[in-house]
């Protein structure tokens, strides 16, 4: 139970310095049988997340929502 508690408090810990990195979450103890180095690929540049920067109204954001949601539940489509 303590390393549930331990590895919930270093990933949700905003500003924490050092920086809990995602390779030492992975070597944590609680997560010793999801850890599977061999098929945990590194990506050697920086994520560009700059598609989702647009400036979207609040029916723009619920229109998305809706048909995200359609994706998922076909059978509600009109």
């Amino acid at each position: 139970m303590a390393f549930k508690i331990q590895i919930f408090i270093l990933v949700l810990t905003f500003f924490h310095l050092p920086c809990f990195a995602v390779e030492d979450a992975l070597a944590h103890p609680y997560l010793t049988s999801l850890h599977d180095i061999s098929d945990e690929p590194v990506c050697m540049t920086p994520f560009s997340f700059d598609f989702e920067q647009h400036a979207l109204s609040e029916e723009q954001m619920k229109e998305l929502i809706y048909r995200e949601a359609l994706a998922f539940n076909p059978e509600y489509q009109q």
